[in-house]
């Protein structure tokens, strides 16, 4: 191998290493829950951030029980329609059928959203 090549392989590897390691540093916990939905969250003193990356080019969304039941959870669900972003706060009332109710409180905050080719994007708290 000659000796240009080495030092431009090795650049390659770190600017690697480097573009991975700041992309990831913003999160303080990242997880898979399959090969077609990322969850990212950071706790900053009473704030929870979180980035949902999902595989697809529709509604996204995120909900939160106290007991795993879909009935009385909170819901998060975000869209994006010709590059406008829509997200809202609803919940599913108990032993309801259909689609979940929007929660007369908005209490999330959207702080980033997108769709790209292959992936809708929603960052709030």
């Amino acid at each position: 191998m000659s000796s240009t090549k080495v030092p431009a392989a090795i650049l390659s590897a770190v600017l690697l290493l480097v573009a991975t390691t700041v992309s990831g540093a913003h999160w303080d916990h990242a997880v898979d829950l399959d090969e077609n939905y990322r969850l990212l969250w950071s706790i900053n003193n009473q704030d929870i951030t979180f980035e949902v990356q999902a595989r697809t080019l529709g509604y996204v969304g995120l909900g939160f029980s106290t007991d795993g039941s879909i009935y009385g959870a909170d819901v998060v669900i975000g869209w994006v329609d010709n590059g406008q972003v829509h997200f809202q706060d609803r919940h599913f009332k108990m032993n309801s059928n259909g689609e979940p109710h929007v929660d007369p409180s908005q209490d999330y905050v959207l702080l980033l959203g997108y769709e790209n080719a292959t992936h809708t994007v929603l960052r709030f708290r």
